[in-house]
């Protein structure tokens, strides 16, 4: 559960913070003072830090610059009466994450802690992703042209959403190397990977390389087959040369983006996949 440190000079106050936190699921620890709390901030890791301004040795800028100091990355919420609301606005302008004024309501107040907890969380899998992402590069993409670092950097940032993407390019540019990078940082990256291109097959039979049939749905057609997309149930299946698709296919794809669901070649009945599509295509 996230760590949470709270800086308050006034006992009632900070006991009923922690007691207001550790009930929504939080760990807590507090400080009464600056110099408590810039001890507290060299000697753990928190998540968040909710300080008052006003508090003795030191003040709430103090602890806002030790945390900054210590690691960048945990926002800060700073707690500030009425009188002091300027000098909250110029903790913000100094890196703090948001302020609450005092008093405020309790509701708000998780609120805007959840949303630095999370805020927090983004960072850090962005730091991973960043991490993992150079660590397999190497292998893959090999350049320090403007053009490579901006792909780099869309990939680390569409990777861990579950959405679908379309990559274009000229034929030959990588982009079958892009998608297999998506799929290898995301979370589906333990599940199988599957490219197929939609140029090299003709419409009936993409259709049913895909989406699969029933038994008697056309000539030849004598017992029911399952498509790649429930083949790779859970996986990617990376559709190349999009473009190329027959309209036919492309309406029945809309499909799956927009609901998740299939229909089989001869079938009456859709049901739910569980894939994840990327796209690519060498025109617009």
């Amino acid at each position: 559960m996230p760590d949470i440190l709270i800086v308050e000079d006034d006992f009632r106050m900070r006991s009923l913070l922690g007691e207001l936190l550790e009930k929504d699921g939080y760990t807590v620890n507090a400080a009464g003072d600056g110099m408590s709390a810039v001890t507290a901030l060299r000697e753990h890791s928190y998540d968040v830090v909710l300080t008052d301004l006003k508090i003795p040795l030191g003040d709430g800028m103090d602890v806002l610059a030790c945390s900054n100091e210590v690691n960048s990355n945990t926002p800060v919420i700073v707690i500030t009466a009425y009188a002091t609301v300027s000098s909250a606005v110029e903790a913000m302008k100094k890196g703090a994450y948001d302020y609450i004024q005092k008093p405020f309501d309790p509701d708000e107040l998780l609120l805007l802690v959840k949303r630095a907890v999370d805020y927090r969380k983004l960072i850090d899998e962005n730091i991973r992703l960043s991490a993992e992402l150079k660590t397999c590069i190497g292998d893959e993409f090999v350049g320090i042209s403007k053009g490579i670092a901006k792909t780099k950097k869309l990939v680390a940032k569409v990777a861990p959403f579950d959405t679908t993407v379309l990559i274009q390019g000229e034929t030959g540019s990588g982009k079958e190397m892009v998608a297999r990078l998506i799929h290898r940082l995301s979370k589906r990256s333990s599940e199988k990977f599957l490219p197929v291109n939609c140029a090299s097959l003709t419409e009936t039979l993409l259709e049913a390389e895909l989406f699969g049939y029933e038994k008697g749905a056309f000539t030849g057609a004598t017992q029911q087959k399952k498509g790649l997309f429930e083949a790779i149930r859970g996986g990617t299946i990376f559709l190349d040369e999009i473009n190329n698709a027959s309209q036919s296919v492309q309406i029945k794809l809309l499909r799956v983006l927009q609901d998740g669901t299939i229909m089989r070649v001869g079938g009456v009945e859709p049901f739910e996949v569980d894939i994840r599509i990327l796209a690519a295509s060498n025109s617009d």
